[in-house]
């Protein structure tokens, strides 16, 4: 059975269930198609997959997500409402074999299944004993069958740090200064939009109402714009519509009449001529004409005012609650109101721990996450119920509810509010922001330990932490952000003793390449030197660094006295770098370029983040 059991596992999880038969064979035996409809607003019925899914016993996103074109062309063939993007599937004959599992997937699912298999052969005795296991049943090795049946998954490349810096400080500004302005235009547009639909003056079903409130938003946006956010870093460019961006195909009317057209028109009119007559005369509609003279131009450009709350702003704020809580994505997924509370110890987070307890656990955090959680209880306030208190679905200006899944969110908010000037290329995903945490807590802030790291990821001991720490890939992340640190270090030595100044930019200077190959090389220099860095009351401390040791001022029987440091014992030590205690935000962002870190710390009473 034990054989059995894990062969399965060498296969995809769509193989495992058996999807590629069961799938179709619940599509062909469907004949109440009512009880898979889903309003998402007046006039489109959607499919419900998580419906499907729930039949089948499987996440919806599997579906999705591995049979594409099945679904696409279920939806087609009993008239469903299909999605722009989802329209490329009705080409294709069928969906793609699934590839070969990666080692790290294997791994991780037999590891669960070791455990399971472990608890029963411990508690084997409250079975019956029928039931009960007669040999051991754990003892397989999951690395050593990942590594035979897995496939390599290739390790997701790092995202530089100013890369990274700068895509934190437009969420940051998003959460702090764009937030509450966002909210309060929002207000202001649904009492404007409820004013058009209720009109008196307005016939028609309720469809065409709606449609004719929406229209008319548009002449509101262009006459009410958003000021408070104009040419801020970051924001939105301009908010021109209500619910459908631009430059969906419903706006592509706008662009049949030309601007040099609009032009000829206000000439006619000046000279007298009637608007029937200009209408003949250019080849449009008579009311295009009054419309256009009358209320000018829109803009063809922008977005709309839904997708800037319910897309982009709810990713700023999952970024900031990511990077600076350093939880996975599942754990994310448990976000609820009132999560987040203040007590006369500061700021804790409740969510649920998927590491080891997994349960919900409550974790210290800062106010610039309880901001980021209060913002999303503002935007779902709206939908949420008794039972269902998610801050992961958004509402919609049509009605509808959609589940808010992260994948992909980041990258379209990092398009939007950072110049790159191409299409963003990195993977934002729960590694980066964790790299980050790490980045910040071991390098930028004082009295970073492992233990304390230990406790917090709530790990189930402290070996297990090492292990996390030493593994491959994240023994090169540490690597990374100590070279980076030592480099910022040498370029900006403020607080550096002359010696430590002298040894940096020397190390630095070695490494002459300005490629990629340049953190490689780093890496290689910092290893060789063997620099190893300390947080101590004052500092930095390279004192435990080989190269550096028989200077420092503690040192006493071949060993520095480190332990024993407090405030001011080390001032002045050749392998000390200095800094005021605890640091300011100023070295994380830097904020003399960045008005918002600044507005930030004087709105919380200089509370650093």
């Amino acid at each position: 059975m034990k054989e059995q059991l894990l062969e399965e596992y060498r296969n995809p999880l769509v193989h495992r269930l058996n999807l590629w038969e069961r799938l179709p064979e619940y599509l062909d035996s469907v004949t109440d198609l009512s009880r898979l409809c889903i309003k998402r607003s007046q006039t489109k019925t959607d499919l419900n997959v998580s419906l499907i899914a729930e039949d089948l016993g499987v996440g919806s996103r599997l579906l999705s997500d591995a049979f594409p074109v099945a679904l696409a062309k279920f939806r087609e063939k009993h008239d469903f409402y299909i999605k722009k993007q989802q329209k490329k599937y009705l080409n294709q004959e069928c969906d793609k074999e699934p590839e070969k599992p990666k080692k790290d997937t294997i791994r991780k699912d037999l590891t669960a299944v070791r455990k399971f298999l472990r608890i029963i052969e411990i508690f084997g005795k409250t079975l019956p004993e029928k039931h009960r296991p007669s040999v051991m049943l754990s003892d397989f090795n999951p690395n050593k069958l990942a590594k035979k049946w897995g496939m390599s998954g290739g390790r997701t490349r790092n995202i530089p740090q100013p890369v990274f810096f700068e895509f934190m400080d437009r969420a940051i500004r998003w959460v702090v200064g764009y937030s509450d302005p966002l909210l309060d235009y929002r207000d202001r547009a649904i009492e404007q939009h409820r004013t058009f639909l209720e009109g008196s003056n307005r016939g028609g079903s309720d469809e065409s109402r709606w449609t004719y409130a929406s229209g008319r938003m548009a002449w509101w946006f262009r006459d009410n714009p958003l000021t408070e956010l104009e040419n801020q870093p970051g924001a939105p460019y301009e908010i021109s519509t209500w619910a459908s961006e631009p430059s969906e195909e419903t706006f592509s009317q706008r662009r049949t009449i030309s601007p040099e057209q609009v032009e000829e028109m206000k000439r006619l009119r000046s000279e007298g001529h009637k608007y029937q007559d200009i209408a003949d005369e250019l080849g449009v509609s008579k009311a295009s004409v009054s419309r256009l003279l009358a209320r000018g131009w829109l803009p063809s450009e922008g977005y709309s005012l839904n997708k800037v709350l319910h897309r982009y702003l709810p990713a700023a704020c999952l970024a900031v609650i990511y990077c600076f809580t350093a939880r996975r994505q599942v754990e994310i997924e448990s976000l609820k109101a009132g999560c987040c509370f203040e007590s006369k110890n500061g700021y804790w987070i409740q969510l649920y721990s998927a590491k080891v307890l997994q349960n919900d656990q409550v974790f210290p955090t800062i106010k610039l996450v309880h901001k980021a959680v209060q913002i999303l209880e503002r935007l779902t306030e709206s939908i949420r119920s008794e039972k269902d208190q998610s801050l992961l679905r958004m509402p919609n200006f049509r009605g509808g509810v959609v589940n808010y899944w992260q994948d992909g969110q980041f990258n379209d908010f990092a398009d939007l509010v950072m110049d790159t000037g191409e299409e963003n290329k990195w993977v934002w995903s729960e590694h980066q922001f964790r790299r980050f945490f790490a980045m910040t807590y071991f390098f930028r802030w004082g009295a970073g330990d492992l233990p304390t790291l230990s406790y917090y990821l709530r790990h189930s001991g402290f070996q297990m932490t090492q292990q996390y720490l030493t593994d491959p890939d994240w023994r090169l992340a540490f690597d990374e952000v100590r070279a980076e640190k030592i480099a910022d270090l040498a370029l900006h030595p403020k607080g550096l003793s002359s010696a430590l100044q002298e040894d940096l930019s020397k190390l630095v200077s070695e490494v002459d390449v300005e490629d990629e190959r340049r953190s490689k090389k780093l890496i290689k220099r910092v290893n060789e030197v063997g620099i190893v860095i300390n947080h101590i009351p004052d500092g930095l401390c390279f004192g435990e660094s080989p190269a550096y040791k028989e200077r420092s001022a503690c040192l006493e029987n071949g060993a520095v006295q480190r332990s024993s440091a407090v405030q001011g014992s080390c001032q002045g030590c050749p392998n000390l770098c200095s800094f005021s205690h605890p640091q300011d935000p100023e070295i994380i962002i830097d904020a003399a370029n960045s008005a918002i870190m600044k507005k930030f710390l004087e709105s919380f009473d200089g509370t650093r983040v």
